[in-house]
């Protein structure tokens, strides 16, 4: 067994540091193993949910694997929430016409998520949702992870959580925001609450929805934001799409921060193409 375990720490380790697009042909079936292996370490199943949640290695077996951890309650409350938020890429990609395409690119005998996977991740991330008894932490993920996936119940959801006197369902709202329809009072709303996280949350909902009624907020983010880094990011991303042809001016403006310069590299990739 300590054996098993120095190799399943090796091989995670080696994951996380080389680009996904190297990682081998059989690491769904890796990351799977471990999942399902109670006699792995904690924090290495915590590890291989988080890596086996990216798309370029997710399956319908590691889906099932998601739905089923965050269905038992008796399973360890951190796998639960690990699991809950793996589900989050997979809600909001798989839906989309390229995922098929995708897949089958890659790996034309892949397993592909079946709608009936994804009702039955939606059924249970909506059934923890309205759930009492679980935790406010996984209620509060599960919302995030759904949303993915219109359904009418998460826009109540969403109003309730954004009117909440807890931060923490306030800030999970505003980040559901970018996903659900008709939120552009409280999206504006959001850009001048005193968290920097809601903040950031608000500039991405805006983006998403092409919101252009928020560009004066964006362009002020832009000018004059220069300590968070994070939303001065996201706002350069936003910009480019609300008004690619006025980003030259703001591009001098930047400050030579490595993620702001790469941030503005990839704007400018991709108005080149």
């Amino acid at each position: 067994m300590i054996f098993k375990q120095h190799r399943v720490k090796s091989l995670i380790e080696k994951l996380l540091v080389i680009p996904v697009y190297e990682w081998p042909s059989d690491t769904d079936k890796f990351l799977l193993s471990v999942v399902q292996d109670e006699g792995i370490e904690h924090p290495l199943r915590l590890q291989a949910i988080e890596l086996a949640g990216d798309l370029a290695v997710v399956n319908l077996e590691l889906v099932e694997e998601f739905v089923k951890i965050a269905k038992d309650k008796n399973s360890d409350f951190e796998l639960r929430l690990s699991a809950i938020a793996a589900m989050a890429p997979i809600m909001e990609e798989v839906v989309k016409p390229t995922y098929l395409e995708t897949v089958r690119a890659i790996d034309p005998e892949e397993d592909i998520i079946t709608a009936d996977s994804l009702s039955e991740a939606s059924k249970t991330l909506k059934e923890i949702f309205f759930s009492s008894n679980e935790p406010e932490e996984l209620r509060r993920q599960a919302l995030k992870s759904a949303v993915g996936i219109f359904d009418e119940w998460q826009v109540d959801a969403v109003k309730k959580a954004y009117d909440s006197k807890d931060l923490e369902w306030r800030i999970a709202a505003v980040f559901c925001m970018r996903f659900l329809p008709n939120f552009e009072h409280e999206i504006m709303e959001s850009f001048d609450y005193p968290n920097t996280e809601i903040q950031l949350y608000a500039v991405e909902a805006a983006g998403r929805h092409n919101l252009m009624l928020a560009w004066p907020k964006i362009e002020q983010i832009l000018r004059y934001e220069r300590s968070n880094i994070d939303l001065l990011c996201a706002a350069i991303y936003v910009a480019a799409k609300m008004n690619p042809d006025g980003m030259d001016d703001f591009i001098k403006l930047m400050p030579d921060d490595f993620e702001v310069q790469e941030a503005i590299a990839v704007v400018s990739n991709k108005a080149s193409i």
